[in-house]
C-alpha cells in the first residue's frame, strides 16, 4: 500500500470521544457534516445515504492524521488542528501545497487520490507562503490523540 497523506475531520457519531468508529471524509466542515447527518437520519439506508455523500465508516483506533483538515480546490490550507504534528511544524492557513514526498500536486483530487497514512507514517509537504518555498515532514498520529 502506498503512504497516503490524510486531510480529514473526523466526526465521532454522538459527539462521543470514546466511540469504537468514526465517520471521515476529507475536507469538510462540521456545519457540513451536521447536514449531512441530519439528512440522512431521514433515510432508511443511513449509511448508504453517508457513503454516497462521500463518508467513510472507520475503527476510530486506525485512524490517523497529520493536522491538515481542510484544503481549498486550490489546495490552500485552510484549517489545521491545533497541537496536531502540522500545527507543531508551523504550517499555518493560507499556505499552499504544491507537492507531497516529491510529487508534485496540481489538484486537489490528486491529493485527495493519496488521502490515507498509516499511524507513525511520515509525510513531506513542499508548501509556498508568501512566494516562499519551504519543506516540512510530518508523521502521521491517531487522531483520537487529538481529541483528548
Amino acid at each position: 500500500m502506498k503512504p497516503v497523506l490524510i486531510l480529514l475531520v473526523m466526526m465521532m457519531l454522538g459527539g462521543c470521544s470514546t466511540a469504537k468508529y468514526v465517520w471521515t471524509k476529507s475536507d469538510f466542515t462540521e456545519e457540513q457534516f451536521k447536514q449531512d447527518n441530519y439528512q440522512c437520519t431521514q433515510d432508511k439506508l443511513y449509511n448508504a445515504c453517508m457513503e454516497a455523500r462521500g463518508y467513510e465508516f472507520v475503527d476510530s483506533s486506525k485512524a490517523s492524521t497529520t493536522g491538515i483538515t481542510s484544503v481549498t480546490p486550490e489546495l490552500v490550507i485552510s484549517k489545521v488542528h491545533p497541537n496536531s504534528p502540522a500545527d507543531k511544524a508551523g504550517i499555518k492557513i493560507g499556505d499552499r501545497i504544491i507537492a507531497k514526498n516529491g510529487t508534485p500536486l496540481k489538484s486537489k483530487a490528486e491529493l485527495k487520490a493519496m488521502s490515507k497514512l498509516q499511524i507513525g507514517e511520515k509525510v513531506e509537504y513542499t508548501l509556498v507562503r508568501n512566494g516562499k518555498k519551504f519543506t516540512v515532514t510530518l508523521i502521521a498520529i491517531p487522531f483520537s490523540s487529538l481529541l483528548k
